[in-house]
């Protein structure tokens, strides 16, 4: 049977620039509720932010009976620490079912946020932070260990080469079990530096199944419980994306996150950074191979 591969975002944070003529400069404390037409901003407490809103819109209600109102992600503004009384700056925090509703096949409705920031005069600013996943039929977090393992291959960590007696802090496993044996492996995979980015493996099936209880994910993939599921994912920040970006000439539009392409050579880029096996004979393999 032919493994299964898939690739997508799991968490996105958009940073805009709010324009001059932008609805957002209008909006005060009592405005609790405002209709935009095809979506509106409902009004939320937020510990950070004078303004914080969630964003409706109508999508397919889940028992299949018409429509329903359900929230597409949370839009923030004005910080109770910005300085100047004009907000310049507002965050799209998309919320996790987004991610995997589809608009076309195999192309979820992050792209709908280009309408919504028209709409509300936003100017797409930078990645504030993502989370990029390759979910897979293969035991990913148990190759990776079977690697690391292997004493005829040399671990690249962190761009050196591993002791294999140094302890090491930034690698992580974490099991869970019964009283017998060990049933599930999660590993971390983390930067020396403290604001370090992180890749992590684990059941994805058994997350779904026993925690995050997510099944529009399975739907996303088109796959049941009786199928395997595991993930890598990877967790990167503004600070970690801005030079990747630039270096590469890459231009930001929500378009950019349904393509494939952008997604897998991103990962591959920073996975490369964290994690690498040698072999004997000097060839370098990315951990991707293996997945």
């Amino acid at each position: 049977m032919r493994p299964f591969y898939n690739i997508g975002i799991d968490k996105l944070t958009l940073c805009y620039t709010i324009e001059e003529n932008s609805i957002l400069h209008d909006i005060n404390n009592e405005d609790q509720e405002i209709d935009m037409g095809d979506f509106k901003l409902k009004r939320i407490e937020s510990g950070h932010f004078k303004n914080s809103f969630l964003i409706l819109s109508l999508w397919d209600a889940p028992d299949g009976n018409g429509l329903t109102w359900q929230v597409y992600g949370t839009l923030k503004f004005n910080r109770f620490t910005d300085k100047d009384e004009k907000c310049k700056l507002a965050w799209l925090y998309f919320d996790n079912h987004t991610l995997y509703k589809q608009v076309y096949p195999n192309v979820s409705s992050i792209i709908y946020g280009e309408y919504i920031s028209v709409l509300l005069g936003l100017e797409l600013h930078n990645i504030t932070e993502i989370e990029i996943y390759i979910d897979t039929s293969s035991n990913a977090p148990r190759t990776i260990k079977k690697m690391i393992r292997n004493n005829s291959i040399e671990t690249i960590f962190n761009g050196n080469v591993l002791e294999r007696k140094e302890k090491q802090p930034k690698l992580g496993y974490y099991h869970t079990g019964n009283l017998n044996r060990y049933t599930d492996l999660t590993i971390y995979i983390k930067q020396q530096d403290k604001e370090g980015f992180m890749m992590k493996a684990y059941d994805k099936l058994t997350e779904i199944q026993e925690d995050s209880h997510k099944n529009y994910i399975l739907t996303w993939h088109r796959r049941n419980t009786n199928q395997p599921l595991f993930r890598v994912e990877l967790s990167l920040k503004h600070r970690h994306l801005k030079d990747y970006i630039n270096s590469n000439s890459i231009e930001l539009s929500h378009n950019l996150f349904t393509v494939k392409e952008f997604l897998f050579n991103c990962f591959l880029h920073f996975a490369d950074r964290l994690i690498r096996f040698r072999e004997q004979n000097g060839k370098v393999h990315s951990a991707l191979e293996f997945i």
